[in-house]
């Protein structure tokens, strides 16, 4: 890598202990042209477990408390690249102040938490995708370049949140033949580790869309049958149905507040089930969709390594 700050050498993980960035971090840490690896983490939230083994991998394990500025903004003193994987209802606090520690630091490149759909291109309003568009405003706002890494339904754990595997219940939206992109969570971190290296990134930013594989839902509900040896009991709805259903199901959540997050998560499912049936292209990455030479895993071999073939 040329032309990049003497001072910033460092690529700096968020959020590595959490779900996504547990499983990003070994292949992000394949990263070139960086003098050091270091893993951001809370003191009072952290799996010291899972940073312990970060630490194995190479990542330099170092404490931060994030509503601290002063001490964020050191933190990333000596980074030419932040990556997120932040999540949660403190999403939008907890980014918009890494961005502002970012502009301080004068950090080359930011990679927020927008793994998932292309929310550039996706027309349908959920609350989680209108607080990832907030945090894009807020980085052009504050002048810092940012990549946004797209990768569709996380392949290796989706059914867990989108079907009833203990059930086998699903629903199927339509006639479920909307084109879906599906990334396996480790695929990422070794894809994103390559594109690190591309110097078009840098300075004013980009995109950056991947897929292990494309699939309609109706085919990966297929794949899924045939791994478990069983048939989903399907609800069918049409499109209109569906977003009427994820709508009464979004404003029971919002009246019952963090006591109800399964209708939440039930009217979110829905939301992504729905909106590819609805003409919305942002979960369809085909025509983007870049590998770096890395052999990401289909969808099948992606359940079949998370599920065992249970």
């Amino acid at each position: 890598m040329n032309g990049h700050s003497d001072t910033n050498t460092k690529l700096v993980l968020i959020g590595g202990t959490g779900g996504l960035g547990n499983e990003m971090a070994p292949g992000l840490r394949t990263a070139q042209g960086f003098d050091g690896y270091v893993a951001l983490v809370r003191d009072e939230t952290t799996n010291w477990k899972k940073a312990e083994a970060l630490g194995k991998q190479g990542w330099t394990i170092k404490s931060v408390d994030f509503d601290e500025m002063d001490e964020l903004k050191e933190a990333l003193m000596d980074a030419r690249v932040v990556v997120s994987t932040l999540s949660g209802p403190e999403l939008l606090k907890t980014e918009k102040r890494v961005i502002d520690a970012c502009r301080a630091a004068r950090v080359e490149l930011f990679v927020p938490s927008q793994f998932g759909v292309d929310t550039t291109r996706w027309t349908g309003k959920f609350p989680i995708f209108e607080t990832k568009k907030k945090i894009l405003t807020h980085a052009e706002n504050r002048l810092v370049p940012v990549l946004k890494v797209y990768t569709g339904i996380f392949s290796d754990v989706g059914f867990d949140f989108l079907t009833d595997i203990k059930s086998m219940s699903a629903t199927i939206i339509g006639a479920g033949d909307a084109n879906i992109s599906f990334t396996k969570r480790s695929d990422i971190g070794l894809v994103l580790a390559r594109a690190l290296d591309d110097e078009s990134y840098y300075d004013r930013g980009g995109e950056l869309s991947m897929e292990g594989d494309n699939k309609t839902w109706a085919e990966a509900l297929k794949i899924a049958e045939s791994i478990y040896g069983r048939e989903f009991k399907l609800e069918r709805l049409t499109p209109q149905e569906a977003l009427q259903k994820e709508k009464a199901l979004l404003a029971k959540a919002n009246n019952n507040g963090e006591d109800d997050m399964a209708s939440f998560y039930r009217a979110f499912a829905l939301h992504l089930l729905g909106e590819p049936m609805r003409k919305n292209p942002g979960c369809d990455l085909r025509r983007k969709a870049k590998s770096y030479g890395v052999k990401m895993e289909t969808l099948e071999e992606a359940m079949e390594h998370a599920l065992g073939g249970a």
